[in-house]
Order: C-alpha cells, then structure tokens, then sequence
C-alpha cells in the first residue's frame, strides 16, 4: 500500500486509535504481522500489534 501522490492522498485509511498520537515506528514483526509504538495522547508509550488484514480492510 503506498501514496501515488507524494503523501498527498492515500487509497486505504486506518485509524487504530482516535485523537493525536506521535513519534510512531512501524516494523514488520512477521508474516503479515507489524507492530506499532507510539505516543498516545496521555504521553504513555503504546505498543500495538495489527495484522495485515486488518491494515488492509476499509
């Protein structure tokens, strides 16, 4: 899944938690598997894990 546009638009959007979130690192932890740390608006430090499936579903 990639912008054909510089960024500007994307095809598939997902929000995995709503509000404002920063300093985020996605890295492939296994086959169709990706983990996810952030800061979520409390300041804590988040560890998420998603599939493919569900970064792909509308």
């Amino acid at each position: 899944m990639r912008a054909t546009d510089d960024g500007a638009t994307w095809v598939r959007k997902r929000a995995f938690q709503p509000g404002a979130c920063q300093y985020s690192a996605l890295l492939a932890i296994g086959r169709d598997e990706y983990a996810l740390l952030y800061e979520g608006p409390d300041e804590a430090i988040t560890f998420a894990c998603l599939d493919l499936d569900w970064i792909l579903s509308r």
